[in-house]
């Protein structure tokens, strides 16, 4: 099953200003644009700004949604992926780049703005403000926890001794060095580092483990190792550039301690805050997607299961996603991209969506064929698939049983010809795919996939399809495929075609 749903806002936001008066583009909200543009510009050769996209999908539908995976009409295990559709080609592009997506850690209000707009609309989200009523007082975002604003350093030395066992606490984490498994006691608030489930038992691998887990949380070892006999300097960060602070910034406040002891830990070391340049929406650096491209098509299908899940689970706020260039390509002078992505308030049937995909299909085999009779699969054999009782139309919204037949393309008649062998058989397990179209754009709507094989019951093969999120008075095509023993694939576009109408 694909399932999709549509965003309840999206915007996009500027960080530059305008070349030629110089007035800034900070506060200026493109809520009504029809295209989110996700760029880098340039001038006199030189990186100048970027711009970034937020989409969020936490309306009405995202709630229907929720409500189907908690009774369970969409599986609990369902894939979900973010859809933007680039409205201009890849003009302007470096031949390799990678986007980001990542959740947005506060409310935000779409606005009203239009890039065109003269003078400028600052009603609504902009790079500046998360939301800017008209005749209010803007609500800036809180730029503590903003993508690459804020890094929270600090450095401990450690003189020779021995510090097995000893607790360091971090942004008011305790973590704990560890020599054996005899004193670790899998306190989820006492494990420094951390691979996977495997944690590292040994001080001496103190170094490796924090270079190779540097997004937990945040750290980073710049230098030294910590053993009985060795003194070494071990800093640590509170972000990795391009991601989220994720420590204290607060300068009164100690980064280190040993067994509560601030003294001990700052010994001979330091405790510094840093600002780094940016601002923008503040991210949650708990989750993120990338999609990295080269030479290819800047359409955007990114896997984001771990970020709607959260949002699922209740575990955070939905405030939806921000997607921008990755890390240090966002600011860099190699990487060159102007990405222009079809908005919510197109009127073609490029919106962004949020498509939900899971494998809902009943098997071939067994008691679910009933007294059907299985077609000859071999590859020998001119098989034709087709529709069942498919209608002229249907409506937005509607959940449907779409009926699928199977039988020899050509019947011989003979006196052992049954009604039964002509037409009541079905498809062997894992044969039978079907894909949806959009006629007049020859666009995959619901592509075939491991997600749509056909199901089967005592009647006949189907699949069930939701017209949630079909546009309406548009006319849509059904294909079918089969697969045969010998690895073929038959695709079979009869014009098995049906209008949605609205309700």
């Amino acid at each position: 099953m694909h399932h999709f749903i549509f965003p309840s806002q999206d915007t996009w936001i500027s960080s530059g200003s305008n070349l030629i008066t110089g007035e800034t583009f900070k506060d200026q909200n493109f809520g009504r644009d029809q295209i989110l543009e996700v760029k880098k510009e340039f001038f006199n050769n030189s990186f100048d700004f970027p711009t970034r996209a937020l989409v969020n999908f936490s309306g009405t539908e995202f709630t229907q949604l929720s409500e189907s995976v908690s009774n369970g009409t969409i599986a609990s295990n369902a894939k979900y992926f973010l859809r933007l559709y680039e409205a201009e080609g890849n003009a302007e592009l470096t031949e390799e780049y990678t986007l980001s997506i990542q959740p947005i850690s506060q409310s935000w209000v779409e606005g009203t703005g239009k890039f065109s707009d003269n003078p400028k609309n600052t009603n609504g989200c902009s790079w500046e403000n998360r939301s800017n009523p008209i005749g209010g007082n803007p609500i800036k975002w809180n730029t503590q926890t903003s993508v690459g604003n804020t890094r929270a350093t600090g450095e401990v030395t450690f003189a020779a001794g021995n510090y097995i066992n000893q607790e360091i606490t971090i942004g008011g984490v305790d973590f704990i060095f560890v020599s054996d498994t005899t004193n670790y006691d899998n306190n989820s608030s006492e494990i420094f580092v951390q691979s996977g489930s495997t944690p590292f038992i040994t001080v001496n691998n103190l170094t490796a483990s924090i270079n190779n887990n540097t997004s937990t949380h945040g750290l980073k070892i710049s230098a030294g190792r910590v053993d009985n006999d060795v003194t070494a300097i071990l800093s640590l960060s509170g972000s990795v550039l391009g991601t989220a602070a994720n420590l204290s910034a607060n300068s009164s406040s100690n980064l280190f301690t040993f067994n509560g002891d601030a003294t001990k830990a700052l010994e001979n070391g330091t405790n510094t805050i840093t600002s780094v340049e940016g601002n923008g929406p503040s991210i949650l650096s708990v989750s993120q997607s990338v999609q990295s491209f080269s030479n290819q098509s800047p359409d955007v299908e990114v896997e984001v299961t771990d970020m709607v899940n959260m949002w699922l689970q209740g575990q955070v706020e939905n405030y939806g996603m921000l997607v921008r260039f990755s890390g240090s390509q966002e600011t860099d002078s190699t990487t060159f991209g102007h990405l222009k992505f079809f908005s919510r308030n197109t009127h073609t049937i490029f919106s962004p969506r949020l498509e939900v995909r899971w494998d809902d299909h009943l098997p071939c085999t067994g008691s679910n064929t009933g007294s059907l009779t299985q077609i000859t699969s071999s590859g020998l054999i001119d098989n034709f698939l087709y529709m069942k009782g498919l209608r002229e139309s249907y409506k937005v919204g509607e959940r449907i049983k779409f009926r699928v037949g199977a039988r020899k393309r050509y019947i011989q008649k003979t006196f052992s010809t049954s009604v039964q062998t002509a037409a009541d058989s079905f498809i062997p397990e894992g044969s039978g795919s079907y894909a949806i179209k959009d006629v007049a754009t020859d666009e995959f709507i619901v592509p075939f996939s491991d997600f749509t094989k056909l199901s089967c019951d005592s009647n006949s093969n189907y699949f069930i399809q939701y017209l949630d999120g079909f546009y309406p008075d548009r006319v849509y095509k059904i294909q079918l495929k089969l697969k045969t023993d010998d690895g073929q694939e038959q695709i079979f576009d009869d014009d098995f075609e049906f209008i949605v109408k609205r309700k």
